[in-house]
C-alpha cells in the first residue's frame, strides 16, 4: 500500500515507518467512512430533491386531472342540458295535427251533426235560443241571426288560442280564432254547424293552412292550436247537447 501524505497530521512523520503507516490506514479508514457518509447524504439530498420533484409533479398531475374531470364533468352536464332542453322543446308541442273533419264541398274544417231530440220544431228552437243566451257572454253580439219560422239560429265567436312562454309553462296569448255556428231545428232533431275557422291578423287566415308543413311560415305550434280549437269546439257540442235536453218535470206529488 503506498504511503499517504497527510499535511495535517504532521506529528506521523515523526514516528517509524511502521507505526506511520498503521496511522495512515487507520486515517484513511476513518476518511473513506466519512467519504462515503458524505456520499450517501448527497445521494439522499438529491432523492429528495428528486422526491419533491415527484411530488410536485404528481400534485400538478392530479390537479390536471382534476380540471379535466371538471371539464369532462360540465361538458356532461352540458350536453345533458341541451339534450334535455331539446327534448322539452321537441315535446311542447303535438307531433301531429287533432282528427278533424272537412267538408267535401267547402273543402272547410267542419264540425256537422244531426243529433235526434224530442220536441217541436219551436219548442227544439227556444231551447236552442236559451242555451246561446246562456252559454255566450255578450249573446246580443254573438247571435248573428235567429229565426223561429225557419228554426235557424247563427252565431259568430270566436276561441282564444295560447302558446308557451319562454319558461315553457305558462300559456302566453296567441290569438283568437272565430267561427261560424250554425243551429237548425225541425221536429224531433237539430243539426249543429261549426265551420268557417279562422285566425284574424292583417287578413284572415283559415286554419286549413296549418296542416300544410311544407308552408315556409309553419311551425309545430300550429298543430297545438289546432288541438286547442278542436278541444274547444267538442266542449262547445257538448255543452249544446246537454241544453237540448228538454227540462225535466218535477211532480209535487203530496
Amino acid at each position: 500500500m503506498p504511503a499517504i501524505s497527510i499535511p495535517f497530521l504532521p506529528i506521523f512523520r515523526q514516528k517509524s515507518t511502521s507505526f506511520r503507516r498503521l496511522l495512515e490506514g487507520i486515517w484513511l479508514f476513518f476518511f473513506l467512512q466519512i467519504c462515503n457518509k458524505t456520499k450517501k447524504n448527497h445521494h439522499s439530498t438529491i432523492n429528495k430533491k428528486q422526491h419533491r420533484f415527484t411530488v410536485i409533479n404528481n400534485i400538478k398531475e392530479d390537479a390536471n386531472m382534476k380540471s379535466l374531470k371538471t371539464f369532462l364533468a360540465a361538458a356532461v352536464v352540458l350536453f345533458s342540458g341541451a339534450a334535455a332542453c331539446g327534448q322539452k322543446q321537441q315535446t311542447l308541442y303535438n307531433d301531429f295535427p287533432p282528427d278533424m273533419q272537412f267538408d267535401e264541398n267547402t273543402k272547410l274544417v267542419t264540425y256537422k251533426e244531426v243529433v235526434r231530440q224530442k220536441g217541436s220544431q219551436d219548442e227544439l228552437y227556444e231551447r236552442a235560443l236559451k242555451w246561446a243566451n246562456g252559454y255566450f257572454s255578450n249573446p246580443t253580439v254573438v247571435i248573428q241571426k235567429k229565426d223561429k219560422i225557419e228554426g235557424t239560429i247563427v252565431c259568430v265567436s270566436n276561441i282564444r288560442i295560447t302558446t308557451l312562454g319562454t319558461d315553457g309553462k305558462t300559456p302566453v296569448l296567441a290569438g283568437y280564432v272565430y267561427y261560424t255556428f250554425t243551429i237548425e231545428t225541425k221536429e224531433g232533431r237539430y243539426r249543429y254547424i261549426i265551420t268557417d275557422l279562422y285566425k284574424k291578423e292583417t287578413s284572415r287566415f283559415p286554419i286549413e293552412k296549418w296542416f300544410d308543413t311544407t308552408k315556409p311560415e309553419w311551425s309545430p305550434v300550429r298543430y297545438d292550436h289546432l288541438h286547442q280549437i278542436d278541444q274547444a269546439v267538442k266542449k262547445l257540442i257538448e255543452d249544446l247537447e246537454e241544453g237540448m235536453q228538454p227540462e225535466k218535470v218535477i211532480i209535487d206529488e203530496w
